[in-house]
């Protein structure tokens, strides 16, 4: 499969999961509307496909969180725009977008972590069986 695909495909999958979440938090998204939802696809695909800037030698890894960090932050605002007009409280808006960043990225980590765990037990494993 496609690189792209497969992290536009990730995006989305992570960005509908944190919309379901923010649904249970606040019962007031799920009074949505098909634009809301398919503006939301767009956004998580399109931040999906930004995360691909990770897997580039040319940039510490400080760096590019930054410019994942302000490129996801642009389309959050943008969406947040489309969807509910420039009506939105400032502070609110930032506290939560960093709060579902930093946990979306724990969530990142630990399956990145439990998948690397279970590639290295396969190896060690093959290697016991050749000796």
């Amino acid at each position: 499969m496609n690189k792209g695909l497969r992290y536009a495909m990730r995006g989305t999958g992570y960005g509908a999961v944190a919309y379901l979440v923010m649904m249970m938090i606040k019962p007031s998204y799920a009074a949505t509307s098909l634009p809301a939802i398919g503006s939301l696809l767009l956004m998580s695909a399109v931040i999906g496909l930004i995360s691909m800037i990770f897997e580039t030698e040319r940039l510490n890894f400080l760096t590019a969180l930054g410019i994942h960090f302000v490129g996801t932050l642009l389309l959050v605002v943008g969406r947040q725009v489309y969807v509910d007009g420039e009506q939105f409280p400032i502070v609110g808006f930032l506290v939560a977008y960093i709060l579902i960043y930093v946990v979306v990225w724990a969530v990142v980590a630990l399956n990145q972590h439990l998948r690397v765990t279970e590639i290295n037990r396969a190896i060690v494993k093959r290697h016991k069986n050749k000796a």
